[in-house]
């Protein structure tokens, strides 16, 4: 998921476009170039809630987990419930501790694959 012919074909985006898109990411010093492949640079990367693109770059990837609901793929999971105020501080620290595993798991991790992860909690 290196090469600028791999990456095109998994995001179905042309050559050209990929391009822009990894200078810009390496401009702001996301990606390096080593050569004729493109790699991540080491580091956990988080748009602020207060950042313009943060709500475009949260229904961007809700639309993907959309598409590929059903799929042997994907885990996709959706509930309501009706709960104590007590529960739902439980569960906000629960989904946190476990949001901060996952980032210990990713981080060591070789760039083999590209997935998506959306988690959303919040009071109806």
């Amino acid at each position: 998921m290196q090469s600028p012919h791999a990456l095109s074909q998994r995001l179905h985006i042309g050559i050209p476009e990929l391009l822009r898109m990894l200078e810009s990411l390496q401009a702001i010093g996301l990606v390096r170039r080593v050569k004729e492949r493109w790699v991540k640079v080491p580091g956990f990367y988080h748009l602020p809630a207060t950042a313009p693109m943060t709500r475009q770059n949260h229904f961007n990837w809700r639309m993907h987990a959309l598409e590929r609901c059903g799929s042997e793929q994907a885990i996709s999971f959706s509930a309501v419930y009706s709960l104590s105020y007590e529960a739902i501080g439980r569960i906000q620290k629960l989904l946190t501790t476990a949001l901060r595993e996952v980032d210990g798991i990713v981080e060591p991790s070789s760039n083999e694959e590209v997935a998506a992860l959306c988690l959303d909690f919040f009071r109806v």
